[in-house]
């Protein structure tokens, strides 16, 4: 039923409210006695499901292309360092411009935002970084694989925002005695001792984006959308990671563009599908599609993935027609 009515209506799905207040951080800042009665504890997300907010909250938003990233864990480490703290600081400053420049919806809005200043860096196109592995997307090495990468993404942003906090103060809610009680802050102490969170200027820093929407917005085809893998690499087009095997080993894919124009014009599309199938094994391509992928296996990677993630994240479930 469930499945159903996420195809038929759209629907996001279901959302685990009272396991999202337990591990929200916001929760945990939460001041019965504010003097404008303020309430920071979760109340629902929005509409995409993709971000747990207060009443009054926002999503203050931005992904970055995983398959850019170095396989490497020493060196993609040096580039989420760089990336992370560029990221927080961009969402912080779209912060401050609403309240500058007044363009926040609601008093209460603007309210949200200086007291927990809440911002959300997510990631896309994970499945073609696994692809550039040989990795399958979610089996049990590749989502402990992408754990690995989603833990130090997360771990760079939070601290961008502890130096933030030094750097132009703290949200206005925080109190470090009550943050520190979060759950999840707890896993980031255990994990990162180093951390202290004297400072803070964010009340969350990661979120992941509802699936689908962020790949439309690449110039070129991409492998997947966040935390969910492409319905199949060639569907619609060939994104440059495949084509770039294929031709690697001798076997030129006969696609003109990158556009869904040139390449799923019926015949020709075909054409393209029945040319990978016939050579993916000869080139040693490692690739399921979504539907596929064993449901339980993205529950796996969920489970994996979201424990370095503050916010939620937002997933559908292609399953297969039978």
């Amino acid at each position: 039923m469930i499945a159903d009515n996420m195809y038929a209506f759209a629907e996001p799905g279901i959302q685990n409210v009272d396991i999202a207040r337990k591990l929200s951080n916001s929760d945990y800042v939460y001041n019965p006695n504010h003097p404008l009665r303020f309430d920071s504890r979760i109340n629902s997300t929005n509409t995409c499901s993709e971000q747990f907010l207060d009443r009054n909250g926002t999503c203050i938003l931005s992904s970055i292309n995983v398959e850019r990233f170095s396989t490497d864990v020493n060196e993609y480490k040096k580039e989420l360092n760089i990336i992370g703290e560029s990221v927080n600081r961009f969402l912080d400053n779209v912060i401050s411009c609403e309240l500058i420049y007044h363009t926040y919806a609601t008093y209460h809005q603007k309210l949200s935002m200086e007291e927990l200043r809440r911002t959300g860096g997510g990631f896309t196109n994970q499945n073609a970084w696994l692809f550039k592995q040989g990795l399958v997307y979610g089996e049990s090495v590749s989502n402990k694989t992408f754990e690995e990468f989603v833990k130090w993404y997360n771990y760079f942003l939070y601290t961008s925002s502890i130096k933030l906090g030094k750097e132009k103060g703290n949200f206005k809610s925080f109190v470090r005695e009550k943050y520190i009680q979060s759950p999840f802050i707890k896993r980031m102490i255990k994990e990162f001792p180093e951390l202290k969170f004297d400072t803070m200027r964010n009340v969350t820093c990661s979120s992941v984006a509802p699936t689908g929407s962020l790949s439309l917005m690449f110039s070129k085809s991409v492998m997947s959308y966040g935390i969910e893998p492409a319905f199949g690499i060639y569907y619609f087009c060939v994104p440059n990671v495949v084509r770039e095997v294929f031709k690697n080993a001798g076997y030129e894919i006969p696609i003109k563009s990158d556009t869904i124009k040139d390449t799923w014009d019926g015949r020709f599309g075909i054409i393209i599908a029945k040319f990978i199938d016939e050579n993916k094994d000869k080139v040693g391509i490692n690739f399921k599609n979504s539907t596929e992928i064993n449901p339980l296996d993205k529950l796996n990677l969920l489970s994996d993935v979201s424990k370095w993630v503050d916010s939620s994240i937002s997933t559908t479930f292609m399953l297969p027609e039978n």
